[in-house]
């Protein structure tokens, strides 16, 4: 099979004919095909976009390192900001849930205490 039938192919329909035409002359002048004229000017084109593409990814990407940065210093200040709130309000207020120790049977009306000391010497 020759290489002409296995390479890939794109059929160019052009708006203007004046770009046909000017592809033809350029073509001509260069002693080039029109197709390969035409791929030499796409290839051209493409690296321009490229380049052009990459710098707008890099830009991008520089932009969201320097987010994620900011981000992650601000939720670090954020919750050191909170536990120093949290080891305040420890020292500031009275545990409103703090246990004190039964001092005698009479004090366990309903006897917990003696269904939990139950349980652990089984």
């Amino acid at each position: 099979m020759p290489e002409e039938a296995t390479r890939p192919r794109f059929t160019l329909r052009f708006h203007d004919a004046d770009v046909h035409r000017m592809l033809a002359v350029v073509a001509d002048e260069l002693g080039l095909t029109m197709t390969d004229t035409a791929e030499m000017f796409i290839v051209e084109g493409l690296d321009r976009a490229r380049t052009g593409l990459t710098w707008r990814l890099e830009r991008t990407l520089e932009g969201l390192n320097s987010w994620k940065k900011t981000a992650a210093r601000k939720r670090r200040r954020q919750l050191e900001a909170e536990a120093e709130a949290f080891a305040d309000a420890e020292v500031e207020f009275e545990d409103p849930l703090a246990s004190r120790a039964i001092a005698s049977e009479d004090a366990d009306p309903l006897g917990i205490r003696r269904i939990f000391a139950n349980a652990l010497e089984h």
